[in-house]
Parts: structure tokens; sequence; C-alpha cells
């Protein structure tokens, strides 16, 4: 990931009764991040993450299955499991595969941790983002724009057309504590986002098991609130340096680009 992380880099040296006001969100019913969970991961992470490999126990309780079967449909094969990362196509099929069918072990694992086709994009990725969230000592902060931001459910971003264009709003307001500038709304559109985040996501899940994947679940996780916060950051220098934000700044592309660089291991 990129070095210039000013966002983060400041978080991590906030004790504890800041953090609390750095990261004011109310608790979310259905989130996949519990409080705790997001101040660790957004003020812990550290600048080596995609080095590390991926742990046991993440994994999906399927290892028992013969996963050559089970990912490449190919019964005449009983290895062990030793399978490359697979492409947003083939986990569309998972997803999709029904009773009887040689990868719906994996769609059953899935399911059973709450994950299907029918899962929103950013259920999985977002919620934390949906309140605000100061950047220390740049005088904003921030929030996704749900109402803007478009949403998807996966079983469409793996899909052929890979759930059309994504979109996130992000909207910014000074702090109270800064007389600099107005709110603003920022509606970027990375290409290909989505479409990777879920895929890698997919893998990551079955990475201690029967992918050869060399991230795991919560990884996925951390780097997308991380690249989030620094998108965030780098947003908040643009207005105020310029008081306007450039939507093709190349600064603001290489945090999407980074990000899926990284992940996008597979053919």
């Amino acid at each position: 990931m990129d070095q210039d992380k000013p966002g983060l880099q400041e978080n991590s040296h906030l004790d504890g009764d800041t953090a609390d006001k750095v990261v004011d969100r109310p608790a979310i019913e259905q989130s996949r991040f519990s409080r705790r969970r997001f101040l660790h991961t957004s003020a812990a992470i550290s600048p080596v993450l995609f080095s590390l490999k991926s742990h046991a126990g993440w994994g999906s309780g399927a290892g028992g299955q013969n996963c050559s079967i089970m990912v490449s449909g190919n019964a005449s094969n009983p290895e062990l499991c030793s399978n490359d990362a697979a492409g947003p196509h083939r986990w569309s099929q998972v997803i999709r595969s029904r009773k009887g069918d040689s990868t719906y072990p994996l769609r059953q694992a899935l399911n059973n941790s709450r994950i299907s086709g029918s899962t929103y994009f950013s259920q999985l990725f977002l919620t934390p983002f949906y309140h605000w969230q100061n950047l220390p000592m740049k005088g904003w902060k921030f929030k996704i724009n749900v109402q803007q931001s478009g949403d998807v459910r996966i079983k469409h971003v793996l899909g052929a057309h890979g759930g059309g264009q994504f979109k996130l709003a992000i909207k910014l307001e000074p702090t109270e504590s800064s007389s600099t500038g107005k709110g603003v709304n920022v509606v970027l559109r990375p290409r290909h986002f989505h479409q990777v985040l879920v895929t890698a996501y997919l893998n990551a899940f079955f990475s201690s098991s029967i992918i050869r994947y060399p991230y795991n679940t919560r990884q996925i996780e951390s780097a997308v609130i991380e690249m989030i916060m620094v998108l965030a950051s780098r947003l908040a220098d643009e207005l105020n340096n310029n008081s306007s934000v450039n939507e093709q700044s190349p600064a603001i592309k290489k945090s999407f680009h980074d990000l899926i660089s990284q992940l996008q291991l597979w053919s």
C-alpha cells in the first residue's frame, strides 16, 4: 500500500479517550464490524499488511470435502486441497450453484456465515463508514453518502457485466473547530473496484482450507478500511489546498489502483 498514510499514522498514536472521539459510531445491529474491532483495525494496521500469510482457522469448515471437485468441478482428481485463486466468473457459478452441484458445499459454507448472492457489497465492506469519522489534524470529518452511493448484490457484482460501474459517494464536512471550507460531496467511480473486492473476499474466505490465496477475510476488511481512510485523507488535503476536489486526481485514483493490484491474484 502507499506509504503516504497521514490519517492512519495520526490515528495510531491516539490514546483511548481521544480515539473514542475520533470514531464516534453508534452500534449497527447487522454490521460485520464491532466498534472495538473498527478501532483496532483502523488504528493499528501495519504497513506490511499484505506481506502476512493467512492463518489457520479462517477457512469455511469445508476442508473435509474434496476441494478439487468443488472448485474445478473435476471429480476425477482426488488430490488434496491446492487450488489457485478463482476469478469472478467461477465464484458466480459457486454462489448460484444448487444442491447436487460439485460446488454446492462451497455455497453452503458461505451461507453458514450469512454470505450469499443476495448479500450487498456495502454490507461486506462499507458499514464502518455509515457514520461520521474524523480526520485528525485535517479539519474535516467524512462518511459514506449511502443515498448517493451505488450498492449492488454480490451475485450481480460477480456477473458477466460486473454489476455496472461502482459509485462511491463520500461526504465531507468541516469539523466544529475548523473554519475552512464548506461541506462537499465527492462521487468517485472506480473501475473494477467492487468486483475485485468481492472476488478477493471469497478467495480469502477459503484461503486456509482449499484456496491458495495469501490473505484472509480480516485482512481484506482491514485493507478496505485503510484504503478509505487514506482516500478521505487525500480528499481533505485537496480541499485544504484547493478548496475543491479533482475526482480524476492521480492521487485519488492511486488509492483504488493500489488495492486492486494487491488483491487481484487470479488469472
